[in-house]
């Protein structure tokens, strides 16, 4: 029974986490598209250099496995 107890408090807890990541997310993209259309240049600028980053990070890796 107190297992039983232990699984809907839990439940209950992930549900109130989850709402709450929920809301978060939501205000985080409000923030996003409230930044990139005031700085859409900076945001492109941004957007590249991630891009860039990650596919100098892929191409790194990729090589590194073809040497082995």
């Amino acid at each position: 029974m107190a297992k039983m107890m232990n699984v809907a408090a839990a439940k209950r807890t992930v549900q109130a986490k989850f709402r709450l990541a929920k809301k978060k997310l939501a205000m985080a993209e409000r923030k996003a598209t409230g930044y990139v259309k005031k700085n859409p240049r900076k945001a492109v600028g941004i957007a590249t250099a991630v891009g860039v980053a990650i596919g100098a990070a892929a191409v790194y890796g990729l090589m590194r496995k073809r040497r082995r």
